[in-house]
C-alpha cells in the first residue's frame, strides 16, 4: 500500500491537495477563507488515520474526515510539528509549547516562557526548538517539555533542524551560511561534528534533509541544484540516488514502505521515487 499525500499548491491562493495512490490522482478538499487568505505553512497527516489532518494557516485548523469539514483551534501558531516517533503534535505559539495528543484531539500547554520559535524538530521526549533568526543555538529538552537547557553553539546561524526519529538524541542541524554541509550531534547537541560529505558536490547546496525513520545512519539529502542523494554512515560519504530538477524542498519517507520517497520540487511538481536506498 501507497500511504497518502498532501500537497500545498497554487502560485497565489493556496490550495490543498490530497492523494491516496502515491499521487496518481487528486482530490481538493475545501478550505475556508481564512486559512485561503493567510496562507498555508505548515501540513500534518496523521499516520494511522490519514483522514486526520491539521494545517497551520491564519490559525491552526483541523480535519477528522479527510478534508470535508474543518474546526478551527483558535491558536495562532508559529510552528506545527508533528513527533517522529508517534501521533502527538506540537505546536510553537507566543512563548508557549501545545501539545495535541492526535489531531483532532485539543491542545495543552507543556512549557511557557520559551523564545519566539521558527523551527520544531521531536522524536519522543526529545523536542528542538530553533528560535528566531541568528541563533547560533537550539533551546532542548530531553524529558518531553518539563525542563530546558540551550544546546553548544554551532559556527555559523542555525537555519533548519532535523531529529533521527529511530535515536532521538541524534540531531542535524543546517547552517545559513555552509549549507552544503550539515552539521550532526549525537548527544542531543552537548557536541556537534562536521561530517565529511564526501561524495556531495560542494556546489550543491542541501536545501532538504531527512534521517531514515528506523536507521539514525541513513540519511537523504536534496540539493538546491537539484537531485537525490543518500548516506549510510551519517553523512561522511555520499552516492547520488537520482537527478531531478532544480530545488528540492522536501523528502518524505512513505512510513508502509520506507524505501519509498516522495519528493517536492517547486515548480517542477512532486516525484516519486521506488526502491529507494
Amino acid at each position: 500500500a501507497i500511504g497518502p499525500l498532501v500537497a500545498v499548491t497554487s502560485k497565489t491562493t493556496p490550495q490543498l491537495s490530497f492523494s491516496r495512490d502515491g499521487g496518481e490522482t487528486w482530490t481538493f478538499p475545501t478550505l475556508d477563507r481564512p486559512t485561503r487568505r493567510a496562507g498555508i505553512t505548515s501540513v500534518v497527516v496523521d499516520a494511522a488515520d490519514p483522514n486526520r489532518i491539521a494545517i497551520d494557516g491564519s490559525d491552526i485548523v483541523q480535519s477528522v474526515d479527510g478534508g470535508s469539514s474543518w474546526q478551527s483551534t483558535g491558536i495562532t501558531a508559529e510552528v506545527l510539528a508533528q513527533d517522529r516517533n508517534g501521533d502527538a503534535v506540537y505546536a510553537a505559539a507566543q512563548g508557549s509549547l501545545l501539545r495535541s495528543p492526535r489531531i483532532g484531539e485539543p491542545f495543552s500547554v507543556v512549557s511557557s516562557s520559551l523564545p519566539f520559535t521558527q523551527n520544531l524538530a521531536i522524536g519522543g521526549n526529545s523536542i528542538y526548538l530553533l528560535p528566531q533568526p541568528g541563533s547560533k543555538r537550539l533551546r532542548r529538552s530531553l524529558d518531553g517539555g518539563a525542563t530546558w537547557s540551550w544546546t553548544s553553539n554551532l559556527p555559523f546561524d542555525v537555519e533548519t533542524v532535523e531529529v533521527a526519529p529511530s535515536s532521538p538524541r541524534e540531531v542535524y542541524a543546517f547552517l545559513n551560511w555552509d549549507k552544503s554541509y550539515v552539521w550532526r550531534s549525537r548527544d542531543g547537541g552537548t557536541t556537534w561534528q562536521k561530517p565529511a560529505m564526501d561524495g556531495l558536490p560542494k556546489w550543491a547546496g542541501v536545501s532538504a534533509l531527512t534521517v531514515d525513520r528506523l536507521d539514525p545512519s541513513h540519511l537523504l539529502a536534496g540539493a538546491s541544484t537539484g537531485g537525490v542523494w543518500t548516506s549510510h554512515d551519517r553523512g561522511e560519504t555520499w552516492t547520488r540516488l537520482t537527478s531531478l530538477p532544480r530545488w528540492v524542498t522536501k523528502i518524505s519517507q512513505d512510513r508502509s514502505a520506507p524505501t519509498r520517497l516522495f519528493v517536492a520540487t517547486p515548480g517542477f511538481g512532486a516525484w516519486r521515487i521506488d526502491g529507494a536506498n
